[in-house]
């Protein structure tokens, strides 16, 4: 939702990093998400998401884990819809804001090796098939 406030328009979840649970959630507690749109670039986002859970007998909330997603803006489908950009109010959100753009750069690389090694893979995968002909 917080990705397509931002956008004004609908958004897609592009990819979600790695996600590693500090405490698991029982059957009956309140589970609280709270996302926040970390950072826009053109037409992808990056959105903070903070999982928690609430006793509500004693008010008391422990967080379950933080994840982060990238969204990409659909627009009405005349083309790439250009984000505007956001401008970081407190010391936390310009910390988030400038990791965001770190963050993005790893995702892209991380892309890049992976299509790289399918792609090796698929050439070798050939060569073997061609041997055992």
């Amino acid at each position: 939702r917080s990705s397509d406030l931002h956008a004004g328009c609908p958004c897609v979840t592009a990819s979600v990093d790695d996600i590693y649970f500090e405490q698991t959630i029982s059957v009956g507690q309140v589970v609280n998400l709270k996302a926040k749109v970390n950072r826009a670039f053109n037409s992808s986002m990056e959105v903070g998401i903070q999982v928690s859970y609430e006793n509500l007998r004693s008010g008391k909330q422990w967080n379950v884990c933080q994840a982060y997603a990238t969204f990409v803006a659909q627009g009405d489908g005349t083309g790439k819809v250009k984000l505007k950009m956001l401008t970081p109010q407190t010391e936390e959100e310009q910390m988030e804001y400038s990791i965001a753009a770190e963050r993005r750069r790893m995702r892209l690389l991380h892309t890049d090796i992976i299509k790289d090694l399918l792609v090796k893979s698929t050439i070798q995968d050939e060569r073997d098939h061609e041997e055992t002909d």
